[in-house]
């Protein structure tokens, strides 16, 4: 039986005593460690947890601190968009650009990463289920398809199904100057497929399949938290656990109503339009619109959220995607359905030609370098072909950090939704299927815009050679009405010779063409077939609405789950409720401050927070991976040990002591807190500041023959060496440029030798982990693993080895047979 979180722990000791029976689960007469495959179907954690009574509800049920720290945050943000807007704008896309400028690399190489492992979980643990065996699917293909696609995609579909196309037939790596139209045409779907296909679901699979797991398999509530487990152990229920949680709040919730403020602006445009509303740009009576359409949202909205799953969400999304599906068809077959066909196929091919590896890869790492810092003299300005340097910045890292930052919110909701699934079936649905409605969409809203968008182009040139550009401009506008009948021109050609054009235009009815690359080609687009153009545009207005509605209603339900430790009972709606009103009212109060310039405040900051968020997706690879290994060969899984004290414990314990209030949550189960011992503090100290003693008392008790005291006597010295270097140098760059690139050589020596020694204490105590692991905690908290590493080997027998594998030496978090291996 694993042991109880009271316990003395070596480095620890608990504030207040727990009965043993209280950390485990009877099954069968026997003690159940909590968090294991067979644990009951529902049961308690020691989470925080605060219940509020509201006459004539069930009340408000959550976690506080999770709670707390989410809405503090966002509004805080709020707070700072509305009071200084420009330059909460300026600081965040600084600080967005910051991010691209130094990460680019980072964000790249991970999303491919993820892919090629969800590839491999595919092929080797496919046969594995959401669930027990014996628990079945909730919901049919079509609607389980429907709303995931509606959540995950929400109005992007639409705001970039013609003017991101549109935007790459220049200014990217692929315009050289060197191709022609017809290559540019069909690169820039291959792009928008690219930042469209796999890399956009791949994170959202990843939690959905984890989190799924954890929840329906395991037992464990339904949170972010959840997937970290295996990783973690106990500390998913404290400290760490809630700020996973409010972390995830925080991304889902600014993320929710960026797209609220943003679909606002589409859909109001939409109807000024259509209705001919004359609403002036930036006006009051247009913000005024604005923020009337969100709150019609925000209501439809709250009542599918409370109306639950089944009926809702269920129904809208649906709805969303037939709508969406039979404005597809009608543009379809309305324009040129050859070409549009022929290009479909065209970029299918392409994308897995090109994105699977070359682009998926590519960091434009020459585009991005700006004048004076080696940019290439290429072009006829010498300005350097190919994108201009912040083109990755504008793009691909911005998808990546933005589909990164909905994560967790479209992931936990596959998760809820996919109970009884293998996951096989999960990746169909949230990869190949999302990637072969990406084909169908972009190849046929994006073709139809750049075909029109070179019509208008060749109807200047026409009007060129007649000796007016401007002979079928539309006055007062960037469009062109193309001539019905047959025209036949003579003109000079580039090498002095005589040549004919013959103008034939086998489509009359559909124009007029624009130029405008923007928010209004998508209706630009839509306008020119024939006398329906208001039909089609009307549609496409619902169908916004109701992607809009999905949207805010999964995110709601989400949200939820985050601050209700993953609860899911029925009569709690009035959290339910809370949550949609608060992303409707955050998102007024951008757009009533700041407008544009608020909202893109806090999209910059949903951006930047997909930097640390992608950390813990790759973190959360090492979470799924143990759950899977546990599932398929538990003998080996269950042969291992963990760690005496775990690498999130020890001195960080006394955050988990503080806001548990000194031990004590009345309202729930949480009825222990951890206190760090004196040694364990000392340690700690003496880890921080000399590293290299530390070191020595590790190796001196793991390597302690004669033959190898002088051996770790220089390793120790070493580390300290390293670790005065790092603090001397960073602190002189200050006067000396460019030694920084020395003080972060004698970090990561540091955080090699110390990955090194971590994982010669693990091989000593047959500990689960890798030498990635070892490495990583070695650069995020070196005192940590070397604290962890002293407090593993005490009491180690030099005479001895036998310690290597005692059962005994785990007391931590749990014991063999325990489902978390911590760090």
């Amino acid at each position: 039986m694993m042991k109880h979180d009271g316990e003395q722990q070596g480095e620890e000791r608990a504030a207040v005593n727990v009965d043993p029976e209280e950390s485990s689960r009877s099954l069968n007469g026997e003690a159940v460690p909590i968090g294991v495959a067979h644990a009951t179907e529902s049961g308690d954690y020691p989470m925080r947890e605060f219940h509020v009574p509201v006459p004539y509800t069930k009340g408000i049920k959550c976690n506080p601190v999770t709670s707390f720290l989410g809405i503090a945050v966002l509004w805080g943000l709020a707070i700072w968009c509305m009071v200084d807007p420009t330059g909460s704008s300026e600081a965040l896309g600084e600080a967005k650009a910051g991010c691209t400028k130094v990460f680019t690399w980072f964000y790249i190489v991970t999303t491919p990463i993820m892919f090629f492992y969800m590839v491999y979980v595919y092929v080797v643990y496919g046969h594995q289920k959401l669930g027990s065996a014996t628990d079945e699917v909730e919901f049919d293909a079509a609607s389980y398809f429907a709303m995931i696609f509606s959540a995950g995609v929400a109005v992007g579909l639409f705001f970039y199904g013609v003017s991101e196309p549109l935007w790459h037939l220049s200014d990217n790596r692929f315009d050289t100057g060197y191709h022609s139209d017809a290559e540019y045409g069909v690169h820039a779907i291959n792009l928008t497929l690219y930042h469209w296909g796999f890399g956009a679901w791949t994170g959202y699979v990843l939690v959905g399949v984890t989190a799924g797991i954890a929840a329906f398999r395991e037992k464990l509530p339904l949170t972010m938290r959840s997937c970290f487990f295996p990783v973690i152990g106990r500390y998913t229920w404290g400290f760490w656990g809630d700020a996973i949680d409010a972390f995830s709040i925080v991304v889902v919730v600014s993320g929710v109503c960026t797209s609220l403020g943003l679909g606002a602006i589409q859909i109001v445009d939409g109807i000024n339009i259509l209705s001919d509303l004359n609403l002036a740009a930036d006006s009051e009576a247009e913000n005024t619109a604005r923020i009337v359409c969100i709150w019609i949202v925000t209501g439809v909205a709250t009542i599918s959220v409370v109306s639950g799953l089944d009926v809702g969400i269920k129904i809208l999304s649906v709805t969303a995607i037939m709508c969406g599906f039979v404005l597809w068809f009608l543009v379809l077959f309305l324009d040129d359905t050859k070409f549009l066909l022929n290009l479909a196929v065209e970029a299918t091919g392409m994308y897995f030609q090109k994105n699977i590896l070359e682009v998926a890869f590519a960091t434009d790492a020459f585009g991005q370098l700006t004048r004076g810092n080696g940019r290439g003299i290429d072009g006829d300005q010498y300005q350097g072909l190919g994108a201009y340097a912040a083109w990755m910045n504008d793009w691909t890292i911005f998808y990546w950090a933005w589909w990164t930052a909905w994560a967790s919110f479209v992931g936990l909701f596959i998760a809820r939704i996919s109970k009884g699934r293998t996951i096989r079936e999960v990746i169909h649905f949230t990869l190949a299927g999302p990637l072969l409605y990406a084909f169908f969409w972009f190849s046929v809203f994006g073709g139809a815009g750049i075909r029109a968008y070179y019509r208008a182009l060749e109807v200047i040139q026409l009007g060129t050679f007649q000796g007016d550009p401007d002979m079928y401009l539309i006055p007062g506008t960037t469009c062109y009405n193309p001539p019905t009948e047959p025209v036949s021109v003579t003109f000079t050609d580039k090498t002095g010779a005589e040549a004919s054009w013959d103008y034939v235009n086998d489509y009359p009815g559909i124009g007029p063409v624009c130029t405008v690359i923007g928010n209004a080609s998508w209706w630009n687009v839509l306008m020119q077939y024939y006398d329906y153009g208001p039909f089609l545009s009307w549609l496409a207005v619902i169908a916004i609405a109701i992607y809009f509605v999905t949207s805010s209603d999964s995110g709601s339900l989400v949200v939820d789950h985050l601050a209700s430790n993953g609860a899911d009972e029925e009569g709690f709606w009035i959290q339910r409720v809370f949550w949609a009103v608060t992303e409707g009212a955050v998102a007024t109060a951008l757009l009533s401050a700041g407008k544009s310039e608020a909202l893109g405040a806090l999209q910059a900051a949903s951006i930047v927070a997909g930097l640390p968020f992608t950390v813990l997706l790759c973190t959360s690879m090492i979470g799924l991976h143990r759950f899977l290994v546990m599932h398929d060969n538990p003998t080996s899984y269950y042969s291992y040990n963990d760690f005496k004290m775990h690498f999130g414990g020890g001195v960080f314990n006394a955050f988990d002591l503080a806001l548990s209030c000194g031990g004590h949550f009345k309202s729930q189960t949480r009825v222990h807190a951890i206190v760090p011992s004196a040694e364990v503090l000392w340690e700690t100290l003496r880890a921080l500041i000399l590293p290299g003693w530390s070191t020595w008392i590790v190796m001196s008790r793991l390597y302690h023959k004669p033959s190898a005291k002088v051996t770790n006597i220089m390793l120790s010295a070493l580390v300290q060496a390293f670790f005065i270097g790092w603090v001397a140098l960073f602190a002189s760059s200050v006067a000396q440029e460019g030694i920084t690139a020395f003080a972060w050589l004698c970090f990561f020596m540091n955080a090699f030798i110390l990955g090194a020694l971590r994982g010669a204490v693990r091989a000593r105590y047959n500990i689960m982990g890798n030498f990635g692991e070892d490495v990583g905690a070695g650069l995020v908290a070196y005192y940590q693993l070397l604290t962890q590493a002293v407090v593993q080997t005490e009491g180690l027998d030099s005479d001895d080895d036998s310690a290597s594998s005692l059962p005994g030496s785990v007391s931590d978090d749990s014991g063999p047979g325990s489902l978390s291996k911590n760090m």
